[in-house]
């Protein structure tokens, strides 16, 4: 992506089986736009053959691996 999104922080994001079709470096700035678009404890879904990787693995906890479900941590 060229652009940053809107300053604004997301519940969820949905983004499954697209990524795949994306270079791994074009997926891991992609994976970092959604880490810092999320709210603290958003919700990103991702397509059951995704794998999330790079850096935004770290800021994310997964919480079902065959549904690649993530939030990122500090919500309530």
């Amino acid at each position: 992506t060229r652009e940053p999104p809107p300053h604004l922080q997301y519940d969820l994001i949905v983004c499954r089986n697209v990524v795949i079709y994306f270079e791994r470096q074009a997926q891991e700035r992609l994976f970092q736009v959604f880490v810092d678009a999320l709210a603290p404890g958003g919700v990103l879904l991702l397509g059951k053959v995704e794998t999330l990787f790079g850096p935004a693995r770290d800021r994310l906890t997964l919480v079902d691996p065959r549904e690649r479900i993530y939030v990122k941590p500090g919500g309530q």
